[in-house]
């Protein structure tokens, strides 16, 4: 599991510096492209097997802090605030229940869910920016 991991991890982290969309749409095909050819094990892995192995269950929610942490280095935040962990660690939440739910129907193309998954982490930093809402 360890070494699923660490390939998903290296297969997504694209070369170069700071925020770049072109980036971005690589790390999400790679993501997409593993989660495809390893379909069998994804789904069981997203779908039961972290609630039944405490160390699995560990290799995930590690995974999920590097995807975060690296996203934020990407994109140049400097100070990880529980705001901006929230919201990219709800993020990579959305990406990985988009995957799955793809998987299961293949009823939109890959490159269409890889430009809605990107489109979404821009809305994201857009409402991490916002002002939060007041009670009224």
């Amino acid at each position: 599991m360890r070494s699923a991991a660490e390939s998903l991890l290296a297969r997504t982290d694209p070369a170069g510096e700071g925020p770049d969309p072109e980036a971005l749409l690589a790390a999400l095909d790679q993501y997409l492209l593993f989660a495809e050819e390893h379909a069998s094990a994804y789904v069981a892995l997203m779908r039961s097997g972290v609630g039944h192995d405490a160390e699995v269950a560990a290799i995930v929610e590690d995974t999920r802090a590097r995807f975060v942490a690296r996203l934020a280095g990407r994109l140049g935040l400097a100070e990880m605030t529980p705001r901006v962990r929230l919201a990219l660690r709800g993020w990579v939440g959305f990406v990985e229940g988009s995957s799955l739910d793809w998987l299961a129907r293949r009823d939109l193309p890959r490159d269409e869910l890889r430009d809605l998954l990107a489109q979404l982490l821009v809305a994201t930093l857009m409402a991490v920016d916002a002002a939060p809402p007041t009670a009224a």
